[in-house]
């Protein structure tokens, strides 16, 4: 009987000791933080839902998925006198006036908003927003 009582003993204190060493394991290494970030794909179909792979093929035409991208927009004049507006020509970037930014190239006159829209998710959002006013539009010239 006292052989019986130490091995019981003996098996509560390694369970007791276990038991705590994996209550350590986890405090010190939490679920969340051992989950990889979601991949810019992963973001779009969070965001954009079942048009997600449409606004992924045009954020690759935009920018290339560089969510840095900037495109500067200028006026022109036509022979006519007539104002446009285009792309810059790189020598004239400093008169642009606005800016196509981020992974979905979303356009702003404000440099400051430029530079939020390089942060993927605000752009994803601003991207959202438009989508949902405007639809494709926003983005595709023919047929709108």
């Amino acid at each position: 009987m006292f052989i019986t009582s130490v091995r019981v003993f003996t098996a509560l204190v390694l369970l007791t000791i276990f038991g705590l060493f994996i209550g350590v394991a986890k405090a010190e290494a939490p679920i969340g933080e051992l989950r990889e970030p979601p991949t810019l794909e992963q973001k779009f179909a969070m965001v954009f839902g079942d048009k997600h792979k449409t606004m992924l093929d045009i954020a690759n035409k935009e920018s290339s998925l560089n969510p840095k991208a900037v495109g500067y927009n200028c006026h022109y004049y036509r022979e006519d006198g007539k104002r446009y507006s285009t792309h810059c020509k790189k020598e004239d970037r400093d008169k642009a006036w606005s800016w196509d930014c981020g992974v979905l190239q979303n356009n702003t006159s404000s440099k400051e908003e430029c530079e939020k829209l390089k942060d993927v998710d605000y752009n994803l959002q601003v991207a959202k927003g438009k989508l949902d006013t405007q639809g494709l539009c926003a983005w595709v010239v023919v047929g709108c």
